[in-house]
């Protein structure tokens, strides 16, 4: 008996789903699923939302990108669409052709979502029967990402930045330091070796001492600015 009835359950079940899988989008559609987060249907492709003035109290954005060949083409369109949103709102503080941290901009994000897109190459009138190698794509991909931007955000991205500033300064000031040095060691010598020498190779001892000193300066500059 329990077996008859666990059986009738069964198929009551399986009736009761037959018209949610009749609904259900064909392959091959240009239909999309309709797993999508609400914050992803508000943006248009290629847009950020809202964009406007953050300077105050930042707030939430979603940044969509275009359709692309793949996942990974289509969230690099989506990041470099929010990462130009993030250096507008950190502006005038922190110049725009700074690199961002990648791992600062990953504490932005909220969510993301790529959303594959299948193609009707017949509905659109596109034939492969001509070329069959043709590289045509049958799935483009939109990804999105939803960021907060608050105030303690925009402070994570000031220390970074006044920090990196401030080693470059050290950096720079220690490669003046070393030339000055290098250039007092190389006199140092070059005035030894001309009196040794009672000034007959004055002319080629200077030529060397400064081929000496531009050399030093090309290590150093090389070293300070990486």
């Amino acid at each position: 008996m329990n077996r008859i009835a666990l059986n009738i359950a069964l198929a009551l079940g399986l009736a009761a789903s037959l018209p949610a899988l009749a609904e259900q989008p064909a392959v091959g559609t240009d239909a999309r699923p309709l797993a999508q987060p609400a914050w992803f249907l508000d943006v248009s492709e290629g847009a950020v939302t809202p964009r406007g003035d953050f300077q105050d109290d930042g707030g939430p954005i979603v940044a969509k990108g275009r359709r692309s060949y793949s996942e990974e083409r289509a969230l690099d369109d989506a990041r470099a669409l929010l990462e130009q949103t993030v250096a507008e709102w950190l502006a005038p503080d922190i110049p725009e052709g700074w690199p961002l941290p990648e791992e600062q901009v990953e504490s932005l994000i909220l969510d993301r979502h790529v959303e594959p897109i299948v193609l009707d190459l017949d509905r659109l009138g596109v034939s492969l029967a001509s070329d069959p190698e043709a590289a045509l794509p049958q799935v483009l991909y939109i990804a999105a990402e939803q960021a907060e931007l608050s105030p303690e955000h925009r402070e994570a991205f000031l220390d970074v930045y006044r920090r990196e500033v401030g080693a470059r300064r050290l950096s720079v000031l220690g490669g003046l330091v070393g030339f000055a040095l290098s250039c007092l060691a190389i006199l140092s010598l070059y005035i030894r070796a001309d009196e040794a020498t009672r000034g007959y190779y004055t002319r080629r001892l200077r030529l060397v001492a400064l081929a000496s000193a531009g050399a030093a300066g090309a290590v150093i500059s090389r070293f300070v600015l990486g």
